[in-house]
């Protein structure tokens, strides 16, 4: 053995050394035990050995334990259930709430009855306007909250039924005989708020020979309850301003060319505007009058209603209403005096027909030629 081991000895090493010395001394020691000498060879007969495996040594004793509870049997889930659901989040809770003071429910105004306003007339169509549809016909009825007692019921205005834009085209004759020397254009057009109205006259045939002369007229001006409410016209004769009109609502005066002025009355109209404005006064009314403002003077005309009578016009014949303004500047005889006549179109309120008579009794006769008439698009 090396005395001289620099690593220690490990401990099962030496157990096993000292385990394996005793039991070879307890082997030698045991009585029956001794080296055989060669003499006894002779004299012991042989031994006959047979190796076996020794046997198992047997199990170590279980140790006794205590006899267990008997736990209660758990019940077997179905099989639905046996899947776990997964878990809620936990929601944060609302915020307490805050009293508030309840208004007052305001009165419910008990529901009104429905008005029915008045189709306004096709104008310039010739014929009545088609009835409104009667509830149920697949149209909304809406009721509309009632009129104001002591009111009268709501009418479409003039600017309401006059066409959006117009032209008439007129043939002038002079005398019994209709010797035609001229002709005459109006146009116009408005949108529900303004209006510009205009003419051209010029004469033709020999009359432009012996005599050639173009007049220009226009009118522009706006709506009111009453119609057309002229704010400015002029009339310039083959180019040269002659007639000058202006209609000045602040300071409720009328403003001539010629330097003259007059008090604004209700209604006032120039000399183009008052053949359109005529359209606008009441069908039915026998009597009216107007302030004529002709650029030089400023003067008031009675309106007399004649009779309603047929006018053969190139489209057919036509119902007209026959009204006469004559001039009062004559005194009481105004036959005597120069005069204006227009046939109206009682569909249209459109003039057909206009004549003038001056002073000295010369006729000069407008007859309608063509009308072309616009509404909205």
């Amino acid at each position: 053995m090396n005395v001289g081991w620099r690593e220690p000895v490990r401990r099962p090493f030496l157990l096993a050394l000292a385990a394996s010395l005793l039991l070879h001394l307890l082997a030698l020691s045991a009585p029956g035990w001794r080296l055989p000498w060669p003499e006894d060879e002779r004299r012991a007969p042989p031994l006959a050995a047979t190796l076996a495996a020794p046997p198992a040594p047997p199990a170590p004793p279980l140790a006794q334990s205590r006899p267990l509870k008997p736990k209660p049997a758990v019940p077997a889930l179905p099989e639905a259930s046996r899947s776990v659901a997964p878990r809620e989040p936990e929601r944060p809770l609302p915020p307490p709430p805050v009293e508030q003071a309840t208004p007052e429910a305001a009165p419910v105004p008990e529901e009104a009855p429905p008005v029915t306003v008045p189709s306004a007339p096709t104008f310039g169509s010739g014929g009545a306007a088609a009835p409104a549809p009667e509830a149920g016909e697949g149209t909304d009825t809406l009721a509309a909250p009632p009129a104001p007692q002591g009111f009268p019921a709501v009418t479409p205005t003039f600017a309401d039924t006059w066409p959006k834009r117009g032209l008439i085209r007129f043939e002038i004759t002079r005398g019994e005989g209709g010797l035609l020397v001229g002709q005459s254009e109006h146009r116009w057009s408005h949108d529900g708020r303004n209006y510009e109205l205009r003419a051209l006259t010029e004469t033709i045939g020999l009359a432009a020979l012996f005599r050639p002369a173009t007049v220009r007229q226009e009118s522009r001006g706006s709506f009111d309850a009453g119609g057309l409410r002229p704010v400015e016209f002029n009339a310039r004769r083959d180019g040269k301003l002659k007639d000058s009109v202006r209609f000045d609502v602040g300071q409720r005066r009328i403003f001539l060319g010629n330097g003259g002025s007059a008090a604004l009355a209700e209604g006032a109209q120039d000399l183009l505007s008052i053949f359109y404005q005529l359209g606008a006064l009441p069908p039915e009314a026998s009597e009216a009058a107007l302030t004529v403002a002709t650029g030089r003077k400023v003067e008031s005309y009675a309106i007399i209603a004649l009779e309603t009578l047929t006018l053969e016009t190139p489209f057919g014949p036509r119902s007209v209403r026959h009204l006469r303004l004559p001039d009062t500047r004559d005194g009481e005889n105004a036959d005597a005096g120069a005069s204006t006549e227009v046939w109206l179109d009682t569909v249209t309120r459109l003039p057909l027909k206009i004549r003038h008579r001056d002073r000295k009794g010369d006729v000069y006769d407008q007859t309608v030629t063509a009308i072309e008439l616009a509404g909205d698009e």
